[in-house]
Order: C-alpha cells, then structure tokens, then sequence
C-alpha cells in the first residue's frame, strides 16, 4: 500500500469492509421495499376484485354487506402484512455514520 501523502488517511480494508456494509445494507432496503410495493400491489388487486363482488352481491342480496365487508378487510390485512415484514427485514440493517 502506499505510503499516506496527506494528513487524512484512510485504511484501504476498512473503507471495503465499509463499502460492503453500505451495499450489504442497501440490498436490505431494497429488499424490504419491494416486500411492500409487491404486497400492497396484490392487496390492491384483491380489493378491487372483492369490491366489484361486493357492489354485485350487496345489489342482489343487502344483507350480504357485512359479510362481505369482512372479506374485504381481510384482503387489505395483507398490505399490512407487507409492512410488518418489511420492518422485521431492516431490522437489522444499520448504516453507521463514517466510511473510514
């Protein structure tokens, strides 16, 4: 390695070691977020799908609403889910604050 020219030196293993880190982290990110988008995706979907079943079965048959209503909130649990397993993956993901 060579020798330090100036007087703010860096370890060369330990800024890789904190580079690593830092992608190592972003990929937890990343990750945790496409749990989220891909969730609340699939409980949009499910709303939407249920809630045309609803608006159809509650103009057949009123006293449907209530039922269905419950299908329909647990079809909006699973963008909870999401966010709850999203939270868990970054749980332990720290970004320290120095590079060097």
């Amino acid at each position: 390695l060579p020798t330090c020219v100036c007087e703010y030196c860096i370890d060369v293993t330990t800024v890789c070691h904190s580079l690593a880190v830092f992608l190592c982290v972003g990929f937890f990110l990343f990750g945790a977020g496409l749990t989220v988008g891909l969730s609340n995706l699939a409980c949009g979907v499910c709303v939407g799908i249920v809630g045309s079943g609803a608006a159809l079965a509650d103009a057949q048959n009123p006293s449907l609403f209530v039922k269905i209503l419950i299908v329909e909130i647990f079809g909006s649990a699973i963008g909870l889910f999401g966010i709850i397993i999203a939270i868990i993956q970054t749980k332990s993901a720290n970004m320290g604050n120095t590079v060097g």
